[in-house]
């Protein structure tokens, strides 16, 4: 129900001009939406910081994996990689 333009009454005998508590109202709804947006930036810090261990691993596993075929390589011919022809 939209209050008249003019008073409208809240809590009892307790009057407020309409702009007043339209004025409220925005501030509540800000105010959560505020919330809410550094609620979703803490979530997102979150999934960032967890992918970023996950890419970690991952580039971990593959320099072991390149070590490995390295030493497999150096010791099939017996050279250094880098100084074979």
């Amino acid at each position: 129900m939209v209050p008249i333009i003019g008073e409208v009454s809240k809590a009892g005998n307790t009057n407020i001009s309409l702009v007043q508590f339209w004025g409220c109202h925005d501030y509540e709804v800000n105010m959560k939406a505020e919330l809410e947006t550094l609620s979703l930036h803490e979530q997102i810090a979150e999934i960032r910081e967890m992918k970023w261990g996950e890419l970690i691993t991952m580039q971990q596993e593959q320099l072991r994996l390149l070590t490995q075929l390295m030493k497999r390589h150096v010791s099939a011919d017996g050279k250094h990689p880098a100084t074979s022809s």
